[in-house]
């Protein structure tokens, strides 16, 4: 196998600072790639870095130049080198001598085939042509990759592989649903209504705390966030993980559906995982609750940064995993929960329709609307997200608690079926196959860029999908 050369915007450096920005989601996949990648040959990891050096200057390595060195080396030794560059298309640098293969999500039916701005690299086409590869996560993004390239591009469709580490094992989700309390430990901000909390946790008004009273106006939020402190959580509990300020997400709806569901029960919690800029988000929930009230059950909502062991702690702890977006490119946070043995109330669409189902999720039906590809600064109607049906969300709520309470031999089928499901989808063991294959044909003497061409020039603008689900099915209860 190849020396792997890999990038992504992100390192471990900079990602604090950069959650909920352009892109930042590709250091996660990226992160989750390197076990297998590092199985499949030498991985040299190609980033942007600042040392001083002995004259006193600060030198600038520029990641593209390391990759060229490494390729010029890898010749020299005729041994067979390629660049994964984790990033969209339109943000892989072009003209890089090393074989270079673009890895993305995409959660839209087309991908952009036009440029705007003066830069060619929004034409995705152009970046494809150069390199004659891709690879993507999900069918939905290798099929709008083939409308637009021609049926014989070599793209393929392989996950982020999250299963092995998330995975329940030992007859672990042959366990009743726990719906006693646990502890989970979450930093920064915290808003919490309907507290009950324990210890020095989610208490009062002290520190960047902020206890929503929502009776009153105003809370004191310290700069620096303290560190984690454990918070307690009970009966059924439902996490979603989401950056506020991306539309995709539409926290606003799950928000509503949720305490308009349950808002008689008491036993129930949404937590609302959020990533990224959440300056006003804290706000805007507790400003969205205010016209929800009266209601019994709880939100908690808390940004900051957590540990690996404390993310996979408040994974284990959750019911359900959350998802209510206009689409996605794979979902790495309900993969991971349904890894976990968590079964899901989402929609069966975009990305998360290869791994989605009514054995394992309690599926909210949806339908398309016109959107614009994200990166599109001219906000121009060229492709389809999805809207989801309010009254299906509500149903699905109501059911989810109704099995998590009533119904635990049914709630233990589907978390079964959760892990099993995640485990053909996402373990190291598949990707690590697909990924050896697909590398093996691009580079086993064999880059012709066939089908490159061939029907690239097609219109692929307002593409829709052939198949797209308006109304689902739900598992016998």
């Amino acid at each position: 196998m190849p020396v792997i050369l890999t990038h992504a915007e992100q390192n471990d450096g900079t990602i604090r600072q950069e959650l909920g920005r352009s892109e930042y989601s590709y250091y996660f996949v990226l992160k989750a790639f390197r076990a297998v990648l590092e199985s499949l040959g030498p991985v040299v990891r190609i980033e942007e870095r600042v040392e001083s050096g002995s004259d006193g200057h600060e030198h600038r390595f520029d990641p593209i130049d390391q990759a060229e060195a490494v390729h010029a080396i890898c010749q020299r030794l005729g041994e067979p080198c390629v660049l994964l560059s984790f990033a969209p298309p339109h943000r892989t640098p072009t003209g890089v001598r090393a074989p270079t293969i673009p890895v993305f999500a995409w959660e839209f039916p087309n991908v952009p085939c036009e440029s705007w701005e003066d830069e060619p690299r929004h034409d995705w086409r152009v970046v494809l042509r150069e390199y004659g590869a891709a690879v993507t996560h999900s069918t939905l993004a290798a099929e709008a990759v083939r409308r637009a390239m021609g049926p014989a591009f070599p793209v393929a469709a392989i996950p982020a592989p999250v299963w092995d580490r998330f995975a329940v094992r030992d007859g672990a989700a042959d366990d009743a649903p726990d719906l006693g309390e646990r502890i989970v430990e979450l930093g920064g901000k915290v808003l919490d209504e309907n507290p009950r909390a324990v210890g020095d946790a989610i208490r009062g008004r002290a520190g960047v705390t902020l206890d929503l009273d929502l009776s009153s106006d105003g809370d004191a939020i310290d700069d620096e966030p303290p560190p984690a402190r454990p918070l307690v959580l009970d009966g059924v509990v439902y996490t979603a993980v989401l950056n506020p300020i991306d539309g995709r997400k539409n926290w606003r709806d799950l928000v509503r559906a949720f305490c308009l569901a349950l808002a008689d029960h008491d036993d129930a919690t949404l937590v609302l995982r959020l990533v990224g800029r959440t300056d006003l988000a804290h706000a805007q929930i507790g400003a969205e609750l205010r016209l929800l009230r009266p209601f019994r059950c709880r939100v908690v909502a808390t940004d900051g940064f957590l540990t690996d062991a404390q993310y996979l702690r408040l994974a284990h702890a959750s019911t359900f995993a959350v998802n209510a977006s206009r689409g996605e490119g794979q979902c790495l946070p309900l993969m991971e929960y349904m890894s976990a043995g968590k079964p899901a109330v989402a929609p069966c669409h975009t990305g998360m329709a290869d791994y989605l189902d009514a054995t394992n999720a309690f599926l909210v039906d949806s339908s398309l609307e016109p959107a614009s590809w994200p990166q599109d600064t001219r906000h121009l109607y060229r492709t389809f997200w999805h809207r989801l049906n309010a009254a299906s969300l509500l149903d699905a709520f109501r059911e989810s608690y109704a099995v998590a309470r009533r119904q635990p031999e049914r709630y233990r089928a589907m978390a079964r079926s959760a892990t099993e499901r995640l485990r053909r989808h996402c373990s190291e063991d598949v990707v690590r196959e697909a990924l050896r294959r697909f590398l093996a044909d691009r580079l086993g003497g064999s880059r012709a860029r066939d089908g490159r061409a061939a029907g690239a020039d097609r219109a692929c603008r307002g593409a829709v999908p052939r198949r797209s689900r308006t109304t689902t099915r739900r598992a016998p209860g």
